[in-house]
């Protein structure tokens, strides 16, 4: 059974607990549960009356109609649009220039959650999220992908679960808004901090929380210690759940054999929350709830195998965002799945893959922790590259306006020395990156 939340706070005091953000998640507590009871409705349709994909387009477009091309600029010239291939395709790059042309103008600024994605693949876009939204992605995610996955969670308050980040902030406890929900917890992982995994390790081995969250790249910082198995002690989770970038088949070996669970692939972005996740086939399929989605050529037409994929939803009422080009490349399919879940599924999916550093002595480095680079520097890009002799060579594309490039670079270089949990040779050098890819590669590992 697990501990009531003031037991874990009183035990751990390092942990926080935001009181305002949980009062807030109780006035949604309701939508929540009937969120999540259309998710599984969808799961076991086996014989649906209609697609849920064929619902979620209607339901785009009298969201059009009826309020979305009065509250949202961008679609102001869309309500009388009788199908989604009709609607403009919608560029990242015209979402990072022009974000405020994308948020809903009837809901009050102070009732949004901001959050910026992480950058790994583009320069930062400020997301902004209704309430609604952020507590669905917040408390339903990672329920949904264990549900789709296993059929054996039937309410979402009953898992525990940890998310381990290398992301800023502090480590937290969340609790669904129901009495005696299972607490889960945000855990971070600071490379910079030789004492930041064995920390880590303590935490999961008191709080034995049933379910891993993570990237792949994390995963495999985590995971580079021949002595894992032994420092997780008599711990084993149930099921490690990776989404963000590609999790490729060897490290999906490692994780199993170093946690002895089962592990679960899924598709998520910070523009849209959790997209797709696994079922007992292991087949991604969309979370047509939510989302619906389509493959299209380099003309912007409905691709004959595999093509970009492209996300319309108006699931965040603050910032919906239809036809979205996510600069991934797959296949989407409706053909039936052998699990029996309705619904569109990913055949394939190339997307984005955040490849580790080597340090001096062996170890994986996860490198996104330098997205924060974005916001302690006046950068407009910027690459940071492996090279062959273990050296790390940073390219910076400064903001305009910035009059001293040579201390920009000095700060960087500062900065990312700080960064590592031992010293590397860094240099920093100004550069112009070539936008016509949409996904960039920030992070690269020479040969």
């Amino acid at each position: 059974m697990d501990p009531p939340i003031g037991q874990v706070l009183s035990r751990y005091p390092f942990l926080h607990f935001d009181l305002q953000e949980y009062l807030s998640s109780i006035k949604h507590a309701e939508q929540l549960q009937e969120d999540f009871k259309l998710f599984l409705h969808f799961l076991d349709a086996r014989t649906p009356a209609s697609m849920p994909e064929d619902e979620i387009k209607h339901r785009i477009l009298d969201d059009l109609a009826s309020n979305l091309s009065t509250d949202v600029p961008a679609y102001s010239a869309l309500s009388k649009r009788r199908s989604l291939q009709q609607l403009p395709i919608i560029d990242k790059t015209i979402v990072t220039r022009q974000p405020r042309a994308f948020v809903n103008g009837s809901l009050p600024l102070g009732q949004l959650w901001c959050h910026s994605t992480f950058g790994t693949s583009g320069v930062p876009i400020l997301v902004a999220y209704s309430a609604a939204f952020y507590f669905h992605q917040l408390l339903l995610a990672v329920p949904k992908i264990v549900a789709r996955a296993t059929r054996a969670v039937s309410a979402p308050e009953t898992l525990s679960y940890a998310h381990i980040t290398d992301a800023s902030g502090v480590s937290r406890v969340l609790q669904y808004p129901v009495r005696s929900a299972a607490p889960a917890f945000r855990l971070i992982y600071d490379q910079s901090h030789r004492g930041s995994l064995s920390r880590l390790l303590d935490l999961l081995r008191e709080l034995r929380p049933s379910a891993l969250t993570s990237r792949p790249e994390l995963y495999a910082a985590i995971t580079s210690d021949d002595m894992m198995p032994r420092r997780l002690g008599h711990y084993r989770p149930q099921f490690v759940i990776s989404s963000g970038s590609l999790l490729d088949k060897p490290l999906r070996r490692r994780l199993a054999d170093v946690f002895q669970a089962r592990v679960i692939d899924a598709y998520a972005m910070s523009e849209f929350g959790l997209i797709a996740s696994q079922c007992p086939k292991e087949r991604l399929h969309i979370d047509n709830t939510n989302h619906v989605a389509e493959c299209l050529n380099e003309e912007g037409r409905p691709a004959l195998g595999e093509g970009e994929l492209t996300l319309s939803s108006t699931a965040n009422r603050a910032m919906p965002l239809l036809r979205y080009r996510t600069g991934d490349q797959g296949k989407v399919s409706t053909a039936p799945c052998e699990c029996g879940s309705p619904g569109q599924t990913l055949e394939s999916l190339t997307g984005r893959r955040v490849p580790c550093f080597t340090l001096e002595t062996g170890q994986l480095y996860c490198p996104t922790q330098f997205n924060g680079i974005f916001s302690r520097f006046p950068v407009f890009q910027f690459q940071i590259r492996q090279l062959g002799d273990k050296s790390l060579e940073v390219l910076i594309e400064p903001d305009p306006g910035v009059t001293d490039v040579d201390d920009l670079m000095t700060g960087i270089s500062r900065h990312v020395q700080q960064c590592m949990p031992c010293p590397m040779r860094i240099k920093v050098a100004s550069a112009r990156f070539n936008y016509d890819n949409t996904k960039f590669l920030r992070y690269r590992v020479l040969s």
